[in-house]
């Protein structure tokens, strides 16, 4: 949780656009912002320089299923107003992925990742 485990064990119905609010400026913070989507290996060997080896399964589809079969159309309707902020802050870090993606995918960045070389065997490309 962006802001601790205080506001994550509040009682049910007490977390308000407040505290969306607080969690916006967390997430606005971070130097970048991924989405773990079917893009997100690629976009991260494109920022990164990482070569990524792995699944690009991102869902549980069996838990998806048993859900989506147990779920009514009312209980759906309760699940989406109870977590309408977690749904805020997801736009609001879908968005800055976007941003984020939009850098990484542009032709100066490529070739500056490209040609980059960490002498000190950190990951990333913030060691000098």
């Amino acid at each position: 949780t962006l802001l601790g485990g205080a506001v994550f064990n509040l009682p049910l119905n007490a977390i308000g656009d407040e505290h969306l609010q607080q969690a916006r400026r967390v997430l606005e913070s971070f130097d970048a912002v991924y989405i773990l989507d079917s893009d997100f290996l690629k976009i991260a060997e494109t920022s990164l320089g990482w070569k990524c080896k792995g699944s690009q399964r991102t869902g549980h589809d069996v838990i998806e299923m048993m859900l989506r079969t147990l779920a009514t159309p009312s209980g759906i309707a309760h699940l989406k107003q109870q977590n309408k902020f977690d749904a805020a802050l997801l736009e609001t870090g879908s968005h800055l992925a976007r941003l984020d993606s939009v850098v990484f995918q542009h032709s100066a960045f490529a070739a500056s990742v490209a040609n980059f070389r960490c002498q000190h065997k950190r990951c990333g490309f913030l060691c000098q």
